[in-house]
């Protein structure tokens, strides 16, 4: 259901319209070149791949893409009017 949900998403976002997959380098660079975005974030997620955030924080732009062991990049999700939170570790005071 919840990837069913993000497919959804992707395939509704105009910067995923063009191509969705692509050799990491390129995906990064189109995202830079196309959106001014950069990277802010990155994790593992299953299956040995690295899941990341990129944005850009002047237009508030963001792209989550996925890539797979073999450097295959595929946009999943994007949007606009991103907006950081202050993120505090539970039990610590600020």
């Amino acid at each position: 259901m919840i990837r069913a949900s993000i497919l959804a998403v992707a395939m509704a976002s105009p910067a995923l319209a063009a191509g969705n997959c692509g050799p990491h380098a390129d995906v990064v660079g189109g995202l830079l070149k196309g959106y001014g975005e950069v990277a802010i974030a990155s994790g593992a997620a299953g299956s040995n791949s690295t899941m990341e955030l990129f944005l850009n924080p002047a237009t508030g732009t963001w792209t989550v893409i996925a890539t797979l062991p073999n450097g295959s990049a595929c946009l999943l999700a994007s949007g606009n009017n991103w907006k950081m939170s202050a993120v505090e570790a539970p039990g610590v005071d600020g």
